[in-house]
């Protein structure tokens, strides 16, 4: 039996369409590793998680998901207690800002951005 092949990704970065580019130039039977950083800073980065979760595919956490397990939890757990919400944290200045928006947690409105206690974005 022939061994599949691996191609390991790192540092997609809320990149969805990059990701879908690179997948595409790739052989259809390899497996794929993701090493890192598959969220912040672009803002696609539940479209990423959801494309890996639908494909199974294996993980290894970046520190920008750190940022995100850490900070990230503190933040849902004050939104979903009402409390006030402060974006003064590592993973809101790495990135996270656009990981909140694309989970419908954050919008912008005019230069503002203001939170938002959205529970399919939670979930």
């Amino acid at each position: 039996m022939k061994e599949k092949k691996h191609y390991i990704i790192e540092d997609i970065h809320g990149e969805y369409q990059t990701l879908l580019a690179l997948v595409e130039k790739l052989p259809k039977d390899v497996e794929l590793i993701f090493v890192g950083d598959l969220i912040d800073r672009g803002l696609q980065s539940r479209e990423i998680i959801a494309y890996i979760r639908k494909h199974n595919h294996t993980v290894v956490r970046g520190n920008h998901e750190q940022f995100m397990i850490e900070d990230g939890q503190k933040l849902i757990d004050k939104l979903l207690a009402d409390e006030e919400v402060s974006m003064t944290n590592t993973w809101v200045f790495s990135g996270g800002l656009e990981t909140l928006l694309s989970y419908g947690l954050l919008e912008k409105q005019e230069d503002v951005y203001a939170f938002v206690k959205n529970m399919e974005g939670i979930a």
